[in-house]
């Protein structure tokens, strides 16, 4: 059976066949072996996702820090409650548009709300993306280019942080992207640069990043050569009217807190300036250099005006990545469409392999191979250890038997489903507290003071010192310091390579009750 690496490129795209079975005929077996085993390396990076993605998936612990918000996220539309009222203890909308929360609620009145939906839609999308960088690349680059592209994305898994499979919406903002990006590389009439342009919207409506993504696209459909700005014009017209209407009815249903919970926080944040120069220095390029090494090849070789929306593409891929970096306490999800736009470079590369000697297919092929070692990561290390998935278990128990409500500040899912009350998440707790807008954090400020002074919560319970933003530096007035339960004790150190995946060690006992009620 012949690899589909043999020739790179399909015979209609690539010159007469018979050509390229006689040059794929006249490789040395030993440069045969390299690129059946870049080909390999592809396969195995997508299986290893599949099963650690699989194995992940019903896990009853938090995967990832800020997961428990988003189930509550969901849980909140469930309810025919707002995602965006004004902040407060009880809530605090995370900086995003509602797509992926919408998407996983419609999962969740399948499977029933928890982890398990919003990871689904997530895995789907993922699989979505590494489905969608092979269509791509496959019908310029053959076979072999479409697997390299899918399989260098799987293995971006841990290099992006672990985020492809987690209650998170970057997953499906990056198969959104990569879908717009499809439809407008194959469109050649005004509705199907439309419909990208929709595609882009609803990437944009999942995560706001998506709409840097967009920009070098809608350029290059106005200035490429031979352009009819009717084709460009269509595009921006789809990607900007569906987010101009659904902000206006978000902002008008929130009482105007929409804008601010997703842009007004965030731009308060401000830019993190280690980044300006370590996004490329210290994420990228002690990775990514392979990739840049084949992407300079796609770039090079004589197709830059047949492929322009798909360069522009990886451009705004990259630019998204590298904006969304300077947002200070950035993490490494955001990285993810900077390995796609690797990918996607990397795999119409490979379509050089068939138009050159072997010298040139062996050096390909180990830039491939060198790509995927650097990318390796162990699937063992993924999965949660059973400490973790004990120390879960063993909070909600605790929570269940202490009385009134309770607020576990990192982990409000966990109190949601032991019925003791529902609470905003710490991390967007902080977001709300660093950030300069003065409004929104004068509203949440007051509303924690009030719940800490009334005593609202029976047990206050934080992971670590950064969990208090917003409490009032004299807590102590209203709540006294307890030893922890057992099995919940200090250290609460990480137990995946994600971020900030732990459990409450710090725990406080209102004053008004006359017993410590923690076990």
């Amino acid at each position: 059976m012949r690899l589909p690496l043999a020739t790179g490129l399909r015979p209609d795209r690539a010159g007469p066949a018979g050509g390229l079975e006689a040059r794929a005929r006249r490789r040395p077996p030993g440069v045969t072996l390299l690129v059946a085993a870049a080909a390999a390396g592809a396969g195995l990076a997508i299986v290893v996702f599949v099963v650690v993605a699989a194995r992940r998936a019903g896990s009853p612990s938090q995967l990832e820090w800020l997961e428990g918000g988003m189930v509550e996220q969901v849980g909140r539309v469930l309810h025919g409650r707002s995602l965006y009222p004004a902040p407060s203890i009880d809530n605090v909308a995370y900086p995003y548009p509602p797509l992926y929360i919408w998407v996983s609620a419609l999962v969740a009145r399948v499977t029933g709300l928890g982890y398990l939906p919003l990871r689904l839609v997530s895995i789907g999308a993922s699989l979505a993306s590494i489905g969608l960088l092979y269509t791509i690349v496959e019908g310029e680059a053959g076979r072999l280019g479409g697997l390299v592209a899918a399989g260098l994305f799987a293995a971006a898994f841990r290099f992006t942080g672990g985020f492809y499979d987690v209650a998170r919406v970057d997953a499906l903002f990056m198969a959104l992207v990569l879908a717009s990006v499809l439809v407008a590389f194959r469109a050649r009439r005004g509705r199907l640069f439309a419909a990208a342009g929709v595609l882009l919207a609803l990437a944009t409506l999942a995560k706001e990043s998506a709409f840097i993504a967009g920009i070098p696209v809608a350029v290059w459909l106005l200035v490429r050569p031979g352009a009819r700005p009717r084709d460009g014009l269509a595009f921006m017209a789809g990607a900007v009217l569906p987010v101009a209407a659904v902000g206006a009815w978000l902002q008008a249903a929130s009482s105007g807190w929409f804008a601010t919970d997703t842009l007004g926080v965030l731009v308060g944040h401000g830019v993190d300036p280690t980044w300006w120069v370590g996004f490329w220095t210290s994420d990228l390029m002690p990775t990514l250099l392979p990739e840049a090494l084949l992407g300079a090849v796609a770039v090079a070789w004589r197709r830059r005006e047949r492929w322009g929306v798909l360069f522009a593409a990886a451009a705004g891929m990259v630019a998204s990545s590298y904006v969304s970096r300077l947002h200070s306490a950035s993490s490494e999800n955001v990285l993810i469409p900077v390995a796609a736009a690797g990918a996607l470079v990397s795999g119409l590369a490979v379509g050089w392999l068939a138009r050159r000697g072997w010298p040139a297919q062996a050096g390909l092929a180990l830039l491939c191979l060198a790509q995927f070692g650097l990318l390796a990561y162990s699937p063992a290390a993924q999965l949660p250890p059973a400490s973790q998935v004990v120390a879960a278990r063993r909070l909600e128990a605790v929570v269940r038997e202490l009385p009134g409500d309770v607020l576990v500040v990192s982990h409000p899912w966990e109190v949601t489903v032991t019925g003791k009350g529902t609470h905003a998440h710490a991390g967007a707790i902080a977001d709300v507290v660093r950030s300069r807008d003065a409004r929104t954090k004068r509203a949440l400020l007051a509303s924690i003071s009030r719940a800490v002074a009334a005593e609202r919560f029976s047990v206050l319970a934080f992971d670590n010192d950064q969990d208090y933003a917003g409490f009032p530096a004299d807590l102590a007035r209203w709540y006294r310091p307890v030893p922890p339960p057992a099995g919940l004790g200090p250290p609460a150190a990480r137990s995946l390579q994600t971020p900030f995946v732990g459990h409450p060690t710090q725990w406080w006992v209102a004053r008004r009750l006359a017993t410590n009620p923690v076990p």
